[in-house]
């Protein structure tokens, strides 16, 4: 069994227009979110569980400090609230890959007009089921060091399931981890996460950031993450600072 909890602060004060080209904004724009994971094995290829996704969005003077968004509270600028809840299945294919394997959650917005049409509140989330797909693979190249590469599927519909309302992003990542001992690792994440609408390729991201895991306790795992976005397109320019908390509980 294990839980995970996973705070992303992203903060932006620019952003990538559609030729690419970074514009600054006049406002600062940040967004916070907590995913708490649960999951279950029920054999050592099969896990179960129930995830959910607390969000916050703030606007606030471009000189202000990302920080501004833990104390906005819920008004014009700003809004907040659990904004989706959903099962999750991950499982190992194939026995003979047991280092590749699938996983699959499928949100339900809980949170009402989390995109702002009726309140005129900032953009929180979309108003739509969310199916987050990832394929996932690694491989260690060394005693020391570890490659990971992964495909996900994020799928966005309404309950109408109008493919003219339909939303598909599909982020490629790669992550190479280096193991100084058997406590701590220190790694290297680029993502790449394009979005098709229209045209063919209605935005994209790149981003890249360093992060450092380390085991407090036996099944206690802590991690720090730090990312910035320096390519984009109809996307943000800003940065993310992330904290993961990960305990594991064995049979």
């Amino acid at each position: 069994m294990e839980w995970r909890l996973f705070s992303n602060l992203y903060s932006q004060t620019r952003s990538f227009d559609a030729a690419g080209r970074k514009i600054n904004l006049s406002m600062r724009a940040s967004y916070f979110t907590e995913i708490v994971q649960w999951s279950y094995g029920i054999t050592s290829r099969f896990n179960v569980g129930v995830d959910m996704l607390y969000k916050a969005v703030s606007l606030d003077a471009p000189g202000s400090t990302p920080l501004a968004i833990f104390h906005s509270g819920d008004n014009e600028r700003a809004q907040a609230g659990l904004s989706g809840i959903g099962p999750k299945i991950r499982w190992i294919p194939f026995r003979r890959l047991p280092r590749l394997s699938i996983q699959s959650t499928l949100y339900f917005p809980v949170k009402r007009d989390m995109e702002g049409r009726i309140s005129g509140k900032p953009f929180l989330e979309y108003d739509r089921i969310f199916l987050w797909t990832q394929i996932n693979m690694d491989r260690m190249l060394h005693p020391k060091w570890q490659v990971y590469g992964g495909v996900d599927l994020w799928f966005r519909s309404d309950y109408s399931f109008d493919p003219q309302r339909f939303l598909l992003s599909t982020p490629l990542k790669m992550i190479l981890s280096w193991f100084p001992d058997e406590k701590s690792a220190f790694y290297f994440l680029t993502e790449w996460t394009p979005t098709f609408g229209e045209p063919l390729m209605s935005s994209y991201y790149l981003q890249s950031g360093l992060g450092f895991k380390y085991f407090i306790l036996e099944q206690l795992e802590g991690e720090l993450l730090f990312t910035s976005f320096f390519l984009g397109k109809n996307s943000g320019a800003g940065k993310t600072f992330n904290l993961g908390l990960r305990y594991i509980l064995q049979r």
